[in-house]
């Protein structure tokens, strides 16, 4: 990852506040929002779905996700060359999500398995990974209860 295009870590992605599936991985990371501020929201696919692609898009500044080029971004680097998240790359590999006869393993200049970056920023995992890399930014790890919630989402929702 060479260049050092802006990743925007200060936005908090909220789509999946209006999912109730990931009501109980909030919970472990204490995070509740109000029945009454979703509202008629909950469980809506389409706002959610809204929600998702443009928190995302604005995140990597892109209009569209299609031309996001994941190697291009430093703190990606940095994210996927902790320890804690290799062993969340480890723990996708071994549920065979990903089969490799489809997306054989690319390792970028840093090693780092570029064919399995786009999987943290889908649905079900983005927001979590969000968290991470915010933890990275401001103190330069990632708290045990964010990994852990990652790492349940990994279990659960994949």
């Amino acid at each position: 990852m060479t260049t050092n295009k802006s990743y925007k870590f200060d936005i908090l992605p909220t789509y999946l506040f209006y999912d109730s599936s990931f009501s109980c991985l909030l919970s472990k990371i204490n995070i509740y929002v109000p029945e009454d501020v979703l509202g008629e929201f909950r469980d809506d696919k389409e706002i959610i779905d809204y929600l998702y692609k443009s928190e995302l898009s604005h995140v990597f500044d892109e209009e569209n996700m299609e031309n996001v080029d994941f190697e291009k971004y430093d703190i990606l680097t940095t994210l996927f060359n902790h320890n804690e998240i290799k062993s969340c790359i480890q723990a996708i590999k071994d549920k065979n999500i990903l089969p490799t006869n489809i997306l054989p393993v690319v390792a970028n200049q840093e090693g780092i398995d570029i064919s399995i970056i786009p999987l943290f920023f889908s649905y079900h995992l983005f927001f979590f990974t969000h968290l991470c890399i915010q933890d990275i930014v401001s103190m330069g790890y990632i708290t045990e209860n964010r990994i852990n919630v990652i790492k349940d989402a990994i279990e659960s929702l994949l």
